[in-house]
């Protein structure tokens, strides 16, 4: 059985992400408590619409939506979104959850900070003055470290109190795909699968990667989607060949993009519907059928 995600997660980061933040605070998680068992209400609430869930030991937060059917009996693939440079959460969070149909995914939006140079302050209400302004000032290498220690937090606690996998689905769109082929080249071993939508992968963050690296499962599948129409396409076609390069550099081996006939898309049911086909052969069972509704094309 797959072991839940350990301090070794945040220490191998914090080993290349030099002038990170101090992740001590970021300990490893305790044995599960029966206080942990989520409320009734909550579950309802989180079947209903996303929710907004805190973790210990980090200031991240996320919007948490649970699959139909939940219980707390059996194990529960999770797909994990990382959003753009505008980090409107509750948009991207609740696009998922419209259209995931009976598929059994815990789908889970986290407040990450390094989609962006910028950080909106009113889109961090949980975040104190002090912490806003140390995060908003701070490099490319520290909010990574803080994005991928909060990451470690929200994955292991969605395991204890929600029966989520330990590996996961991972999406970034747009500026949020500076984490997901960072977590993709750095953590490949905790990973179902990556999906850098629209994506772009920061210059710095690339020469964080240490010279001699490999990956840990390099046959982790990579499938990035991009829009031909994009008003960006140039530059997004820029960070697909560096970061592909370097994906394939350090050893993966199904590295892939697709290229539709739209805008800046954010590619919910395409990924839907490759997590459903995936997880139903990791199963092996048939894929189910997902009733999603149509995205809107941008």
């Amino acid at each position: 059985m797959t072991q839940p995600l350990s301090g070794r997660f945040v220490l191998r980061a914090a080993a290349v992400l030099t002038g990170a933040l101090t992740l001590a605070s970021h300990q490893p998680l305790r044995a599960e408590t029966t206080s942990n068992a989520p409320t009734t209400n909550v579950v309802l609430e989180a079947q209903a619409k996303p929710v907004w869930q805190t973790v210990t030991g980090h200031s991240i937060r996320y919007l948490l939506s649970l699959p139909k059917g939940w219980s707390a009996n059996r194990k529960w693939p999770v797909i994990v979104v990382i959003t753009g440079s505008n980090s409107n959460f509750p948009i991207i969070g609740q696009g998922y959850h419209d259209r995931r149909g009976d598929g059994p995914f815990i789908l889970v939006t986290p407040t990450t900070i390094s989609s962006g140079s910028k950080i909106i302050a009113e889109r961090y209400p949980h975040l104190s003055t002090n912490e806003l302004a140390r995060l908003a000032t701070a490099t490319v290498p520290e909010k990574l470290a803080y994005d991928m220690a909060g990451l470690e937090r929200i994955v292991a606690e969605i395991g204890e109190k929600f029966g989520g996998e330990a590996k996961i689905y991972l999406s970034g769109f747009s500026m949020g795909g500076t984490l997901a082929w960072h977590m993709a080249l750095l953590h490949s071993d905790r990973l179902n699968m990556v999906f850098p939508v629209c994506a772009v992968y920061d210059e710095a963050a690339g020469a964080l990667i240490p010279d001699g690296h490999r990956a840990a499962n390099p046959v982790l599948p990579i499938q990035a989607f991009q829009g031909d129409k994009d008003k960006s396409l140039e530059m997004f076609n820029k960070h697909w060949e560096r970061a592909s390069a370097l994906a394939k550099k350090v050893g993966f081996q199904n590295v892939t993009r697709t290229v539709t006939g739209r805008g800046h898309s954010w590619y919910y049911e395409e990924i839907l519907q490759i997590c459903n086909e995936h997880h139903a052969r990791r199963q092996g069972a048939s894929a189910p059928a997902t009733a999603v509704q149509p995205e809107p094309r941008p």
